[in-house]
């Protein structure tokens, strides 16, 4: 009989441990369960009887059909899939975070710090009951990582690459943190396209590479502790050097 993951008791009576409590066992697990019994005798998932009259199954999402790794159920008995589906979701977050910080510019030891604060953060930890919940969150690193190889000159590839993870985004079933992950990668994508227009709005008269100038151009330590032509708008209202009057914005 399933048993919630988070008692002890299963270790100690032998029971199977399921690693999807609540919400996980009583509308997740079953209905990937339905759907890879469905596909193994050779019918297509689109409709699930058990529900009242019945409803769709694949059109809902929810069961998350085409999600790779929602395919353990049609392989392991649930038990098993179930235990493989979530503990690969969280590797594949850990994993996605550790490469887009090295991207970044972490070191090792900081990307490592990165994947295990991402792959153990409250928001994934929590959802632990919401498999499809992390599992759209476990692809966004992956997501920015694919951006950010984009930008950096890395061509259709990466294109391609960032369209594809949106898919799975899409695939695993919950809308809502599909939703979050969109306008992350359009806050993302922004200053690309503020550079990228710059030399038709004349916003921008530096060009250094393919990324903005406000990345790889920061103010020095000199021009953050005194008035330059570089900071006169955005300068201390107290200057630590002397400045004429009519220079002064």
């Amino acid at each position: 009989m399933p048993i919630r993951s988070g008692s002890s008791e299963p270790a100690l009576t032998g029971r199977l441990v399921y690693l999807a409590p609540e919400d996980g066992m009583t509308f997740n697990v079953p209905l990937r369960v339905a759907a890879a019994r469905m596909m193994r005798d050779g019918f297509l998932p689109l409709w699930n009887p058990y529900i009242f009259a019945g409803m769709p199954l694949h059109a809902s999402a929810q069961a998350g059909v085409l999600f790779p790794l929602n395919w353990f159920y049609l392989f392991f008995a649930p038990h098993t899939a179930t235990n493989l589906m979530v503990v690969s979701g969280y590797m594949v977050a850990a994993l996605g975070a550790y490469l887009y910080a090295r991207r970044a510019g972490s070191s090792i030891a900081g990307a490592v710090v990165t994947s295990l604060v991402w792959q153990w953060s409250g928001f994934l930890v929590g959802q632990l009951s919401h498999v499809n919940i992390v599992q759209t969150a476990a692809l966004l690193p992956w997501l920015l990582w694919a951006i950010d190889g984009y930008g950096a000159g890395g061509g259709r590839k990466y294109g391609l690459l960032a369209a594809l993870f949106v898919c799975l985004q899409a695939f695993t079933g919950h809308q809502q943190t599909l939703a979050y992950s969109l306008l992350l990668w359009g806050v993302s994508l922004l200053p690309w396209a503020v550079y990228a227009a710059a030399p038709v709005m004349g916003w921008l008269t530096d060009r250094v590479g393919r990324r903005p100038v406000f990345v790889l151009n920061p103010l020095s330590a000199e021009d953050i502790a005194a008035v330059t032509p570089r900071n006169r708008m955005i300068a201390d209202p107290f200057p630590l050097k002397v400045v004429a009057r009519d220079q002064v914005n």
